[in-house]
């Protein structure tokens, strides 16, 4: 009887843990995956913008599109936490990617009308860890 009861507690403690993961994990996914999705919509809308701009000769105003959009996700490697966690690969490629926007903007600084991205963006470019 005592046996029974054992193997019952377990098994539904098992189940449980099982049936929480499962729901947990589907739960939590759908917040990523729509994040994800959004943030490719907005991108590739910037681009279509930024390309059109090119095509009809106003290269100046694409060029402001791929500036502000370059602050507007310079200003994400800056939260007020650390991301966690983040592996090795996508370290190494933040690092690149902040190098690379670095060294681009030593020869094409720039101020927009945003002043506040713009000390934000700046203040990504100057982190001892990024370098």
């Amino acid at each position: 009887m005592k046996k029974r009861l054992l193997f019952s507690i377990v098994l539904s403690l098992a189940a449980g843990v099982i049936i929480g993961a499962y729901g947990g994990f589907n739960l939590g996914k759908s917040p990523v995956l729509n994040d994800a999705l959004l943030k490719n919509a907005k991108e590739i809308q910037l681009h279509v913008t930024a390309l059109k701009h090119v095509r009809e000769g106003r290269n100046d105003k694409a060029i402001e599109v791929l500036e502000a959009d370059l602050d507007d996700d310079l200003v994400l490697f800056d939260p007020g936490e650390p991301y966690e966690p983040v592996t090795d690969r996508t370290m190494a490629e933040t690092h690149k990617a902040i190098g690379q926007a670095r060294d681009y903007r030593a020869a094409y600084p720039r101020k927009s009308s945003r002043p506040f991205v713009d000390e934000m963006a700046g203040n990504v470019l100057k982190k001892e860890a990024f370098r």
